[in-house]
């Protein structure tokens, strides 16, 4: 489901003129450390702040629990394992996934200021695109009718 809602983004987005990008990767959920799958999301490059990441599945900007694996236009360019299988044999893939968090070097004052600021400025980000988004499907709305 978050690769759709992610891919429906990126297109949403670039339709609009908006630069933007797929990301695979793991999600820590807080209720487990074993993690049952991959998780997707989008960014979208937002000028004054750069690459801003939109997790449409949970409507959040991610935060210090999203893990990185690949980035790229789409799942294709960032799906997490690919490769291609010739012949009769066959294959078993198991695999194990544990996201925990680690405990950080306590951060200074300012770091952890920046830190609030950028969190703010991405979730301000992520509401006003919904908007806007928004705004645009009423105006389509009204004018078909």
């Amino acid at each position: 489901m978050c690769q759709d809602h992610a891919h429906i983004f990126i297109g949403a987005a670039r339709a609009g003129g908006i630069p933007a990008r797929y990301v695979s990767g793991y999600l820590m959920m807080n209720d487990r450390v074993e993690q049952d799958a991959t998780h997707a999301w989008a960014e979208a490059f937002i000028d004054g702040l750069g690459w801003v990441g939109f997790d449409i599945a949970n409507g959040i900007s991610p935060d210090p629990r999203y893990v990185r694996v690949a980035t790229g236009r789409d799942y294709r360019d960032a799906a997490p394992v690919t490769g291609i299988s010739f012949g009769e044999a066959e294959q078993l893939l198991t695999v194990d996934v544990a996201v925990e968090e680690q405990l950080p070097a306590a951060l200074d004052t300012n770091e952890a200021a920046e830190l609030a600021k950028r969190q703010a400025e991405q979730q301000a980000s992520f509401q006003a695109l919904g908007q806007s988004q928004h705004q645009s499907q009423q105006s389509q709305d009204q004018s078909q009718q």
